[in-house]
C-alpha cells in the first residue's frame, strides 16, 4: 500500500473486505499505486481488475478501489455482476464518501468509509447483514450508519 495506511487501517479494511467476501460472496480489493505508468485511469483500473481476478469466475461480483498517489486520483471499477447493486451513482457516492478523508491524509478512514457505503448496498440486496470482527475495528470518527452493518463476530 506504498506506506499509506497504518498497521490499523490494514487490519481494519481487511476486516471489512473479509466480511463482505464471507458473508456476501462478493470481493473488494484496494489498489493503492504511486502512478499508473502513463496510462489513464479508466485503463489502468479496468487491467488491474482483470489481472487480479476480482469476483468469482462467473459471477464477476467485485469491485476494486483504486487510489493513485501521485495524481491523488481515485477510481471504482465494479464487476459487470455487481453493477446492478453497485450503479454508477452508487460508486461514485462511495468515492465521495473518500474524498474528505483523503484531504486530511486519512486515506484508511476514507476507504473503509467508503467501502461500508458499498457493503450496506450489496449487504441490502443479498439480504444479510455483514458482521464485522469488533476486536479489529477501531476506526475512531466514522459511524456505522446503518442498521445493515454491525459490529460484532464473523462466523
Amino acid at each position: 500500500f506504498v506506506g499509506v495506511l497504518s498497521t490499523n487501517d490494514e487490519a481494519n479494511l481487511n476486516a471489512l473486505v473479509g466480511a463482505v467476501l464471507e458473508q456476501t460472496g462478493v470481493t473488494f480489493a484496494i489498489a493503492i499505486v504511486d502512478n499508473t505508468g502513463g496510462e489513464s485511469l479508466e485503463y489502468y483500473a479496468a487491467n488491474l481488475y482483470e489481472e487480479w481476478g476480482i469476483g468469482a469466475k462467473g459471477q464477476d461480483e467485485g469491485l476494486l478501489i483504486l487510489l493513485v498517489m501521485d495524481d491523488r486520483d481515485l477510481k471504482a471499477e465494479v464487476g459487470y455482476g455487481l453493477e446492478p447493486i453497485i450503479t454508477d451513482r452508487r460508486a461514485g457516492e462511495c468515492l465521495d464518501l473518500m474524498t474528505p478523508y483523503f484531504k486530511d491524509d486519512e486515506f484508511g478512514k476514507g476507504l473503509y468509509a467508503g467501502l461500508m457505503r458499498v457493503a450496506e448496498c450489496v449487504a441490502k440486496d443479498k439480504g444479510v447483514t455483514v458482521v464485522i470482527d469488533d476486536s479489529v475495528v477501531h476506526l475512531g470518527g466514522i459511524e456505522m450508519t446503518d442498521a445493515v452493518l454491525k459490529k460484532g463476530g464473523v462466523k
